[in-house]
């Protein structure tokens, strides 16, 4: 506990900032969940001390913890399958793995190195632009009665995303064979 508080009070700004976010990613879940759902008070409070408890100790495993209890909290509490709700949790859930993310990675003393907040900025809205895409499909799919369901659609999305990772592997292999020129190891001679 002493280490705890000691990182505590002498975290960075960013630290700060990022422990900020991450409780404010929980307690904005649990009010989404409030919205668009039945919960009880004592997940209101639990949601909230977990929230507190990430916050203090994003370097642990407690995150994936609390993703896991946030998913089978929302899974308990919202009766539909699909709401216009889902896509804010969803975003929200993401924040919170990221905000711990970037957390983990700089001691709490040291401030957040400019080229992490980058790399998981991309990171993340590229994650929530394929979050928003599966939510759109599975609102089409519900209010359309698409045959075959999600799964269906999932399944398509995956076999593109398949496609597409051959298709650069096999773009990135080539540029190096180039760019090691001939006779170099791991290019034939021709």
């Amino acid at each position: 506990m002493r280490e705890l508080y000691q990182e505590l009070t002498t975290a960075s700004r960013q630290q700060a900032v990022l422990r900020a976010v991450i409780l404010g990613s929980i307690l904005a879940f649990t009010l989404v969940l409030l919205i668009a759902g039945e919960s009880s008070t004592w997940a209101m409070v639990i949601l909230t001390l977990l929230g507190v408890a990430t916050a203090v100790n994003p370097h642990t495993g407690l995150p994936s913890f609390v993703l896991l209890i946030l998913l089978a909290t929302w899974a308990v509490g919202v009766d539909s399958l699909w709401t216009p709700w889902s896509l804010v949790a969803a975003v929200c859930m993401l924040v919170l793995h990221t905000a711990c993310a970037v957390a983990a990675v700089t001691p709490a003393a040291a401030p957040v190195p400019r080229e992490a907040l980058a790399r998981y900025a991309v990171r993340l809205g590229a994650v929530a632009a394929g979050t928003a895409v599966l939510w759109l499909m599975a609102g089409a799919q519900q209010l359309g009665g698409v045959p075959g369901g999600v799964v269906a659609s999932i399944t398509a999305l995956l076999v593109l995303a398949l496609g597409l990772g051959l298709h650069y592997v096999r773009i990135t292999r080539t540029s190096e064979r180039e760019a090691l020129g001939p006779g170099s190891p791991g290019r034939p001679n021709s």
